[in-house]
């Protein structure tokens, strides 16, 4: 669809209309330019003006990464998100990004980098267009972030998702006689896509056998998604499944809390070279065998504003501090922290000496993320605020195996938090081999 409107544009509206393919890898897009060519090929000879050689690729200056339409004046021009600089300094008019949700390895700020140094060169002109598109690939990434915005109208794209059954190829043929018990083996979500979404027989048909090639729905979902929010979803290598989120979000929506007091006040610095810039406490605390994570407060102030404030929820529910040290370089300011609470007099939720600080890195924190699952399926963990929750949807780890999410400071805040409380729940002590 984006290459032949792309193509309508520099063969029949524009003559030195040059355009940009950049994909995730360059493979991808030699393969969007291969569309071009076929079409270039089958374009009708009467609408060939002047030389019907001339309107073919050619190399541009013996470049193989740009190729030139002489009869139209105008280039085709490929690169890749791996390597975007070649595009510095280039005059283009059009720009077709794709598979931007896995550019940059998944790293919001990495893509976001990429797409501003690909977006920058395409002139803001009537009829300039810039096209971002990609398969779904899980929530918190920079391409659901820019979803989003578009979604919420804060962006200058619109946001147009194409679902399965919109596609053609995805539909099968459906007899007279099987009709009927067809429609009798819909499920749930079958049935409602046929009553209330208008989704044909024929459609349904294709989707019930295809989900018989695949071990869950959820899979399903991930390769042939209904609706965007589907697609982000069900795609990705997320660390909570739909489910866990639902049932947390079950468990804390029963859960009626009055006269709220914290027992753990829990503090993580902020790390400015790492995705969580500002400070973020967690006020937690066990309730009726549950685990409790109540109000979470993130600054960008100082560290000894955020930490005074900090002290301060301590004193007024007489609740001990919990500094969390997760730093990408050395160890952060747990010592200084607990040097501080020492001299303010605020009881600490660890031992005070240097071995027991809770150095947190994403190696270790695996067994403490077993632990939050077990509090999720045995319906013990209360998460207070629904955004909260929906941020544990973002939650996965990155190729090079760290922890990502939208809200990565409450990820870690929460899970540490929750470790602790879960140890006092079951009465085991808390020693500096549990962050080990």
């Amino acid at each position: 669809m984006t290459a032949s409107y792309m193509a309508w544009m520099q063969l029949v509206r524009h003559t030195g209309w040059n355009s940009l393919i950049c994909a995730h890898v360059k493979d991808a897009s030699a393969n969007i330019r291969g569309m071009y060519s076929r079409l270039l090929r089958q374009y009708p000879s009467e609408l060939k003006e002047g030389n019907t050689k001339e309107w073919s690729f050619v190399p541009f200056e013996k470049s193989i990464n740009i190729s030139h339409i002489p009869a139209r004046d105008c280039q085709v021009a490929i690169a890749t998100a791996q390597s975007p600089d070649g595009v510095r300094g280039g005059n283009y008019s059009m720009a077709h990004l794709s598979e931007v949700a896995f550019w940059g390895d998944d790293d919001w700020q990495t893509a976001e980098k990429i797409v501003r140094t690909v977006s920058g060169s395409i002139a803001l002109e009537p009829e300039t267009l810039i096209v971002m598109e990609s398969t779904a690939n899980g929530e918190g990434n920079f391409f659901h972030g820019e979803w989003k915005r578009a979604v919420a109208g804060k962006s200058d794209k619109t946001p147009i998702f194409v679902p399965w059954h919109e596609i053609e190829i995805y539909s099968r043929h459906v007899s007279n006689d099987e009709r009927d018990k067809l429609i009798a083996s819909f499920d749930d979500y079958e049935r409602n896509l046929f009553l209330h979404h208008n989704v044909s027989l024929e459609h349904l048909a294709w989707y019930h056998d295809k989900r018989k090639e695949y071990t869950s729905h959820y899979q399903m979902m991930a390769e042939y998604p209904s609706t965007a929010e589907e697609a982000f979803a069900s795609s990705g290598t997320s660390i909570f499944s739909t489910d866990q989120i639902t049932a947390l979000k079950e468990t804390s929506e029963k859960f009626k809390m009055k006269d709220y007091s914290p027992s753990l006040v829990a503090l993580l610095p902020a790390d400015k070279l790492s995705e969580h810039s500002r400070h973020t406490i967690c006020q937690c605390s066990i309730i009726n065998d549950k685990v409790i994570i109540g109000k979470t407060i993130r600054s960008e102030a100082s560290l000894k504003e955020i930490l005074n404030k900090a002290f301060e929820l301590c004193r007024r529910h007489s609740a001990p501090l919990l500094p969390i040290d997760y730093s990408t370089e050395g160890c952060g300011n747990s010592r200084w922290i607990m040097r501080q609470a020492d001299k303010h007099g605020i009881s600490l939720a660890l031992n005070s000496d240097e071995d027991s600080i809770a150095g947190i890195t994403d190696s270790n924190i695996s067994e403490m993320l077993n632990v939050f699952f077990d509090l999720i399926d045995n319906e013990q963990l209360i998460i207070c605020d629904p955004a909260d929750i929906d941020s544990l949807r973002t939650a996965r780890y990155h190729k090079n195996a760290t922890l990502h999410c939208c809200d990565k400071a409450f990820l870690i805040a929460g899970i540490v938090s929750a470790d602790y409380l879960a140890n006092r729940l079951n009465d085991n002590t808390l020693t500096p081999t549990d962050f080990l």
